[in-house]
């Protein structure tokens, strides 16, 4: 199977001003064997009406439907409509470098059978499209379950490529739980599965402006019901310290309050000792006028 199809999942929803781009990166893949799925989920702009001329030009299959969240989104669409044998996923905002796929189904049939996510980097752009200062690409590595658990390195979804069969080996993702990507990879890497992370820029992260404090807080309140689903493991403890080390960090810069909410969840000394602390604290002690290109990420 020298060209196996690839499944390219594309979720939308009120993203009528970068849709198109997206949809092009998707179209124009250098890869020649791609089956294209696009979902809009209950858009309130007018999103379906460009959906729909863009479809007409392409042809890609377009489902219009209720808001049912991204988690049930992404099962319905893998389960009921993809025939792919792996999967690429991409939110309406974001959009791909062209040769994308075609790097990544090369570098899968190169694999060892344990590896179940090829991912590579993405450069941050915001709403206009200009590439927000002061990004450092993460450096090719294999990773695990405690390299996410413990050290909380970071996956961007965008840049995925998922064998199709290892969802029906771990399970799907959980409609109640909003940072599916995180999910799915602790869940993969769970089962002993692991995840390749290339050097290679695959694609574009469109950032937002917006209540950046609320977002936040949403994400940590997530977080913190996935780290519970593993509070049997040997390395609970020092995990969830870890990461509300991290949220602590990046709350410092927004909301000191919530900052030293996470602080006080910190049961382990030597988890306190760390850079994240230090940043932290000179972040309250000495406020700095919030700069939307470089920490509006959460």
């Amino acid at each position: 199977m020298d060209s196996p199809l690839v499944s390219i999942i594309i979720v939308t929803h009120n993203h009528s001003r970068f849709v198109a781009q997206c949809i092009s990166s998707a179209v124009n893949q250098t890869y020649p064997n791609t089956e294209i799925i696009v979902i809009d989920n209950g858009s309130t702009d007018n999103t379906p009406e460009v959906l729909e001329i863009l479809c007409a030009q392409y042809g890609f299959q377009l489902v219009l439907q209720d808001n049912i969240g991204l988690p049930g989104t992404l099962n319905k669409a893998i389960k009921d409509m993809a025939k792919g044998v792996y999967i690429a996923l991409c939110a309406g905002d974001d959009y791909w470098c062209l040769d994308k796929i075609e790097y990544q189904v090369n570098s899968f049939l190169k694999c060892d059978p344990s590896i179940a996510v090829l991912a590579g980097n993405a450069a941050i752009i915001d709403e206009s499209g200009d590439l927000i200062s002061s990004q450092r690409f993460s450096p090719a590595r294999i990773i695990e379950f405690n390299d996410l658990f413990l050290k909380g390195i970071s996956i961007m979804g965008l840049t995925s490529l998922i064998r199709r069969d290892i969802y029906s080996k771990v399970g799907w993702y959980d409609p109640n739980i909003h940072i599916e990507d995180y999910y799915m990879w602790l869940k993969i890497t769970s089962y002993g599965f692991k995840i390749m992370r290339s050097n290679k820029l695959l694609g574009f992260y469109r950032q937002h402006s917006g209540n950046v404090s609320n977002k936040l807080n949403q994400r940590l309140s997530a977080m913190q019901t996935i780290y519970s689903q593993y509070s049997y493991h040997e390395h609970y403890a020092k995990a969830l310290d870890n990461m509300h080390m991290k949220y602590f960090k990046r709350f410092s810069i927004l909301d000191g309050k919530m900052a030293i909410m996470c602080l006080f969840k910190v049961k382990s000394i030597a988890s306190l000792c760390s850079i994240n602390l230090l940043v932290g604290l000179a972040n309250i002690i000495i406020p700095r006028r919030l700069n939307p290109k470089r920490e509006m990420r959460v």
